[in-house]
């Protein structure tokens, strides 16, 4: 089975006093708030270019290119942070008939989702110069 797990504990565990568990947290949140910052601000620039001008601009494909590596960076170390609080927080919970394995992959989605951020910055930079090329021919 796999997918998200929410964890509600009857009493507070004593993992959420540890010292180390805190700062995690708090890192985990210092890495959510600058990624949310981050693509704001670039989505902010990259709507008002295409409503002032046109999507096919040199600006508009380094927007893009520069949110596919924020993304890449921030997204993946936000959730990797995430997912070690979480395998802390299991260690918290006693299962008596099963065991719980967590892998700790889930980063993967926020690199992949960069990496295709950056194939569509390289595809419309392209795209740019041939638009370009038409303006100067007509």
């Amino acid at each position: 089975m796999f997918g998200y797990i929410d964890i509600h504990f009857e009493q507070q565990p004593g993992i959420y006093t540890d010292s180390s568990f805190l700062v995690l947290s708090f890192i985990t949140t210092i890495f959510l708030v600058w990624l949310v910052m981050a693509f704001l601000w670039y989505m902010r620039k990259l709507l008002r270019n295409i409503y002032q001008d046109s999507l096919f601009m040199q600006e508009n494909v380094s927007i893009i290119f520069r949110l596919g590596v924020t993304i890449m960076v921030l997204g993946s170390a936000f959730k990797y942070t995430d997912g070690l609080i979480l395998s802390k927080a299991l260690t918290a919970v006693d299962v008596s008939n099963a065991t719980i394995q967590y892998s700790n992959i889930s980063y993967i989605d926020a690199f992949i989702g960069g990496v295709f951020l950056l194939i569509i910055a390289s595809a419309m930079k392209i795209a740019v110069e041939a638009v370009e090329e038409n303006k100067k021919t007509i």
